[in-house]
């Protein structure tokens, strides 16, 4: 059941990427030679991928709307940070806004106890993903959790215990 199932999803890839998904981004994909060893060692490499994010930024301060950073890559999605991902997609502002969130959590994780086991795994979940996004792929499903941790911890930032 599983190599069918494998088998299933491959089809279906390969025809939507096929017929429904926008040449321009279909053709990066179905490229062979953009998954070459050597194409990936100079295309994909995380300082490559950064210059180009700073790049998309200064020229567009205000975003450039969901998925844009495919326009910019032959094979590549996203930046893999995800400062950067928001920046290049809904602008500086709204990067800014999540990076000064991210900062209010990490400030109120701090005086997280290690006696209140529920936040502390809070805690150490929020650190893992936001260590995670930065140095990830596409943050929209992952981000997820990391948005929904950082808000636990701060509308429970009443209860925690002080050391």
């Amino acid at each position: 059941k599983i190599m069918l199932t494998t088998f299933l999803i491959i089809i279906f890839s390969y025809f939507a990427l096929t017929y429904l998904i926008p040449e321009s981004i279909a053709s990066r994909i179905l490229d062979v030679n953009a998954f070459s060893y050597a194409t990936q060692s100079t295309e994909g490499n995380r300082l490559e991928l950064y210059k180009t994010a700073i790049q998309i930024i200064t020229n567009n301060f205000s975003g450039i709307g969901f998925g844009g950073f495919t326009l910019f890559h032959r094979f590549i999605v996203v930046p893999h940070n995800v400062f950067l991902e928001n920046a290049i997609e809904m602008g500086l502002v709204s990067a800014t806004l999540f990076f000064s969130w991210s900062l209010y959590v990490l400030y109120l994780i701090k005086s997280i106890s290690t006696n209140n086991l529920y936040l502390f795994f809070l805690k150490v979940l929020f650190v893992y993903m936001l260590i995670s996004l930065l140095f990830g792929g596409e943050t929209t499903i992952q981000s997820l959790l990391l948005y929904l941790t950082g808000s636990v911890i701060i509308l429970s930032k009443n209860k925690m215990d002080t050391p």
